[in-house]
């Protein structure tokens, strides 16, 4: 049990009082953060001391205490990271500084510019997939056995030695690698299982050879109805993406495909596109970081006007410049002089749309009305994209998630955030007050001006529909009553609307409203960290 005498929790405060004070400053903080609980977790039910901590950090009326405990979390939250980051940092002794990091500091808009004209990384021309090695066989014999009994889950989770088995038809191979060696033993279970409904191969360095074993599973008709295929970072080429694709255009089963960083490149992408002039199941379509480009951009859009069920497309990570976003914008335009719903959601994050290529986009999308989520953070868009995109979003009846933030692998793949220092703020100030659809607003480290969120707080004052507002800044830091104050309009808006806690909030439906519900479908315990997972032995 933590102490949780005054004197303590004084103690506490003004260690935490020191730690902003030298983040604000640049410097190192102490792990303070690391050693004292968050609000509703095991420590703080049983002692309160989050709670405790929270109302002493950031006071404020009892009708307002959510604000307090929201402010608190995320304190905590940004002294945690500051932590970590400079023991990574400290582990990394005389790495180079990243200048795409650097640009992301307030006030930093000489890099930012400087970098503008660099070249695309190999990290975004030649992705690969995270290094592993293939398991013993051993140790994944317990779950293809298991699997190939062809009964359904007995507990919620059930974990073997490798693998992980759902009651909701999830079979669970995150990052257990079982490469091309045993792809073939996998496929053969799935086989004799018709329980199997949602398939999670992330991380397994499996390639074209694998690939033409997974897409039987999809062409025999005998086998069970795959509705998920997760194959993020793996090896598939384009001759894996082609085997794919030709199983998937005559299947009816299949709800979403999964293929973040496998380095298809655009002849991959090709036999994807074509796919999709066929299909009439898949919803869902994650080609993050496959090294597309704008040639993969042209390709895929032509093809998605002879599709009629993609809902969902994630094409993050990409290289799309201006041009890219052309295609894209044809493609919306036709949409709307068919008069036919297409997609519902576009996620094209870190990409290179800059102004030019956000306000063809904007421009585009106005009229569309079945747009409900659209992300385009880190694009390098600056206050006269921003401008145009919050006026034509203004318009979207149904739009409900708007990203415009920061996304976290931003500087690791050699690409820039958005930057809306000067009027930013007040733009964004506008279409707070004005708007009455979106419920999550991603915001976070755009160089906001100092003092700009005390404007874009008092527009939330106004604004009874956004949920979650993400305005952490890099190098930055807000007042303390500010940050109170956000997240007592936030908490509000979350009881008015939806009846629960903001941790309620934050833990169920957050994570839907930003996706689609087939989110859900691609949790993996070895991946999402989640927990309550029976094991087998």
């Amino acid at each position: 049990m933590i102490d949780n005498t005054n004197d303590f929790i004084q103690t506490i405060i003004d260690q935490i009082h020191e730690d902003e004070k030298r983040l604000f400053d640049g410097e190192q903080v102490s792990d303070i953060a690391l050693k004292i609980p968050r609000i509703d977790s095991g420590e703080d039910k049983r002692s309160g001391l989050g709670h405790k901590l929270a109302r002493q950090l950031f006071p404020a009326k009892d009708e307002e205490r959510i604000g307090s405990y929201i402010a608190y979390g995320r304190l905590l939250a940004k002294l945690r990271r500051a932590y970590k980051s400079q023991i990574a940092e400290a582990n990394t002794k005389n790495s180079p500084v990243n200048p795409y990091r650097q640009a992301r500091m307030f006030g930093a808009r000489h890099i930012f510019e400087q970098l503008l004209s660099a070249p695309l990384s190999d990290s975004i021309l030649n992705p690969q997939p995270m290094p592993v090695e293939v398991a013993p066989y051993e140790e994944l014999e317990p779950f293809f056995t298991h699997i190939k009994k062809g009964k359904p889950a007995t507990q919620p989770c059930q974990e073997f030695t490798r693998g992980a088995y759902y009651d909701d038809g999830r079979i669970d191979m995150c990052k257990q690698v079982v490469g091309d060696l045993y792809i073939g033993n996998l496929v053969e279970s799935i086989r004799e299982n018709p329980h199997v409904e949602h398939f999670l191969l992330g991380n397994n360095i499996v390639g074209d050879e694998g690939a033409r074993k997974i897409a039987s599973l999809a062409s025999d008709r005998s086998t069970p109805q795959i509705k998920t295929y997760y194959l993020a970072g793996n090896c598939l080429r384009e001759k894996g993406a082609a085997e794919l694709a030709s199983a998937l255009a005559s299947d009816r089963h299949a709800e979403s495909l999964w293929l973040k960083r496998n380095p298809l490149k655009v002849g991959g992408v090709a036999h994807i596109a074509k796919m999709l002039e066929q299909n009439t199941s898949i919803q869902t379509l994650d080609l993050v970081n496959v090294g597309m480009l704008d040639e993969g951009v042209k390709v895929l859009f032509a093809s998605l006007r002879k599709n009629h069920t993609l809902q969902t497309l994630y094409i993050d990570a990409n290289g799309i410049s201006e041009s890219g976003a052309s295609y894209i914008a044809d493609y919306f335009e036709y949409m709307k002089s068919e008069n036919r719903k297409g997609l519902t959601g576009l996620f094209m994050a870190i990409n290179r749309l800059g102004d030019v290529g956000a306000e063809r986009i904007a421009n585009a999308v106005a009229g569309y009305s079945h747009l409900s989520r659209l992300d385009l953070s880190s694009n390098r868009i600056q206050n006269a994209g921003l401008k145009i995109l919050l006026e034509k979003c203004n318009t979207l009846p149904e739009l409900i998630y708007l990203g415009i933030g920061l996304y976290k692998s931003t500087a690791d793949l050699g690409e820039l955030p958005n930057y809306f220092d000067g009027n930013g703020a007040e733009l964004v100030a506008d279409f707070i007050r004005s708007n009455n659809t979106v419920k999550i607003l991603g915001l976070q480290d755009t160089n906001i001006r100092e003092g700009g969120f005390e404007i874009i707080a008092d527009a939330l004052a106004d604004n009874h529909t956004l949920l979650d507002l993400q305005y952490q800044q890099f190098g930055s830091q807000l007042p303390q009553e500010l940050e109170a104050r956000i997240g007592s309009f936030l908490a509000r808006n979350i009881q008015e609307q939806l009846g629960m806690s903001v941790q309620e909030f934050q833990s169920s439906l957050k994570r839907e409203i930003k996706h689609s519900d087939q989110i859900r479908f691609i949790d993996s315990i070895y991946r999402n960290n989640m927990k309550d997972c029976h094991i087998c032995v």
